[in-house]
This record gives C-alpha cells, structure tokens and sequence, in this order.
C-alpha cells in the first residue's frame, strides 16, 4: 500500500467531521507530500512534544485528546488547553517564526496522529494557500479563545471559574448533548489553576445543587446540567 493509500484509509476510519476536514485540507496536497507522511500511534499520558524543544515536526491529530500543558511559573503545572482533532501542532510556531515549543503536549487518550518534517511542511505552506488558510484560520480562533478564556479567569475564583471551565469543556467535547468528564480531580485543578481542595468542593457543591452528575468515578453533564451552569455565570459573562 502507498503512503497515500495509508493516509486515506486512514482518513476514511475518522468520524465525519475530521474526515472532511482532513479530505478538503489535503485536496490540493502535492504527490510528493505523502511520501513525507508518517502514521504515529502513541499511547495515554505519552509526551510527545517536550517544551522548549526545537520545532522539528509537524504533528497533525486525527484521534485521540491531547492536553497542552505549561509550566509558567516556578515549575507549576498549568492545563491549559485541551485539544480535539484535528489540530495540527508546529504551524503556529512556523507561522510566527518561533524556533522552540512553547508548551508540552501530552496525550490524554491513546492518540493517532500524522507527522512530516517541518522542511516539507514549509514547502508546502508556500504552495498551497487553501492549507495555508485552514491552518491560519485554526490557530487564530485557538488564540482568541485562549485570550477570552484568561481574561474571564483573572476575575473568577472558586466554584465561578470551575463552573465555566466545565462549561467550556461541555461546549467542546459534549456529543449529542452529553458531556462525559473523565478527567481526575487533579487535572481539573491543573485546568483551571485551582487548588484540589477548592475543586473538590466546588465539584461537591455543584453535584449537590444538580448542576453536574456522577456516573461511576466520571461526571457527566446533560443540557439540563449545561444550562444551569450558565445560568450561574449569568451575571458573570
């Protein structure tokens, strides 16, 4: 099988959304490039990308969830973002001409993903301005969301800057109007910036008030549970 036959296959096992979005960001991909793609497959709680090393790589999400993670000041552990396919990691940096990676990723799920040298990938940036859109378009509404995301932070404490990280979360991974969180107390805290004390009673207050639900050792949030929260924030946003 040829590299673009594996690349294909392999876009054709994504869900639907991925699946065209990848066909309409590879629709004009040289021949050339496909040689350049490899099919990685990394498992949970693997970094993959170390920050402050070199950007080398391209590494383009297919399946999976990855977690950025930051550590800003004296050594903290920062989440920051948590990302869903597809996301390509290294076109920022290039776009911005920064040499090193900002942030380490880390995946939270095993993960499939698509790699090429950065060499190739820059070529074919020159070439290829619907790619070159996509990735620019990608990356701005990255960037805008993290900024909206800070700002609202620096004035929430406690249960008001959970509340609206869970809503958040909702908004990108609820499927079918269910949101099931299967992260750790520890990673919420490392979210949102929170102590675990805080989170754990935030998150005990919010279950008592229904305004999210346990199912086994994972919370899961309903529309009804969405909307609740939002109304908390009413006064807030």
């Amino acid at each position: 099988m040829s590299k673009y036959e594996e690349v294909q296959s392999l876009i054709e096992t994504l869900d639907e959304t991925s699946k065209e979005y990848l066909k309409e960001y590879f629709k004009n991909a040289p021949a050339w490039l496909y040689d350049s793609l490899q099919i990685v497959n990394y498992p949970s709680n693997y970094t993959f990308i170390e920050q402050g090393t070199k950007v080398q790589t391209i590494t383009i999400l297919c399946k999976g969830l990855v977690k950025g993670t930051d550590y800003p000041i004296l050594g903290a552990m920062y989440d920051f973002m948590w990302f869903d396919p597809v996301k390509c990691f290294g076109s920022l940096e290039y776009m911005v001409k920064e040499p090193m990676f900002n942030a380490s990723l880390i995946t939270a799920t095993p993960c499939t993903v698509l790699q090429l040298p950065m060499a190739i990938y820059a070529k074919w940036m020159q070439l290829d301005l619907n790619a070159l859109y996509m990735d620019s378009s990608s990356n701005t509404s990255q960037l805008l969301y993290e900024i909206r995301r800070e700002r609202i932070y620096i004035f929430m404490q406690g249960t008001d800057r959970l509340t609206y990280f869970l809503t958040l979360y909702y908004k990108q991974f609820a499927s079918d109007g269910t949101c099931h969180i299967t992260l750790t107390r520890q990673e919420i805290s490392d979210s949102t910036g929170l102590s675990l004390r805080t989170v754990n009673r935030g998150l005990t207050t919010l279950i008592e008030n229904e305004c999210i639900l346990k199912s086994g050792n994972n919370l899961v949030i309903h529309k009804q549970q969405y909307d609740r929260l939002n109304d908390m924030l009413a006064d807030l946003l």
